[in-house]
């Protein structure tokens, strides 16, 4: 699989389902704003940095199945306002990814006494109102492959909004 630069969401069908989102631009050296594949199975924290894991998410689901991504984003300044949206892009070989089938949610941060740090736990339906400076963010995906999806590859984008920055 090839590392792209531009968020994006690919989905393959068949009996079973292939999705893989990649960032593109994320990592821009000095950027004010990064993003990064975090992993469904990772908990964030406020200080979660950007690891090899890259710019490519992928997850593999059979029809009438549900699977999740997440990505991080972090930002040197404050960004508002922050959203992040669900977009059409184009692939060789792809249909675009329905935006109906994707459900973007933001992990809150919640404290934890006994590890004395905040912990991503709830799944807000509502970005914060900002990217706070230093601060790490989640974007939940989760993705819901109908019944009657039909066979084949899919990609779609998810865009990245904080204050006049994008991803």
């Amino acid at each position: 699989m090839t590392r792209s630069k531009p968020i994006s969401l690919i989905a393959l069908l068949l009996a079973e389902s292939f999705l893989v989102v990649a960032l593109a631009n994320a990592q821009a050296a000095g950027g004010a704003l990064q993003a990064w594949d975090v992993g469904a199975d990772m908990r964030l924290t406020p200080a979660s940095i950007e690891t090899t894991r890259g710019s490519e998410a992928s997850a593999e689901a059979f029809r009438n199945e549900v699977v999740s991504m997440q990505f991080a984003v972090w930002a040197a300044q404050t960004l508002k306002p922050f959203k992040a949206t669900c977009g059409a892009t184009s692939a060789r070989n792809a249909k675009p990814l329905p935006c109906s089938w994707v459900q973007i949610r933001y992990p809150g941060y919640v404290p934890v006494v006994e590890r004395g740090e905040l912990m991503a736990d709830p799944l807000l339906t509502s970005p914060p109102a900002e990217i706070k400076p230093n601060w790490t963010q989640g974007i939940w995906l989760t993705i819901s492959v109908p019944s009657d999806a039909t066979p084949g590859d899919y990609k779609g984008a998810l865009r990245i909004q904080a204050g006049s920055e994008s991803k």
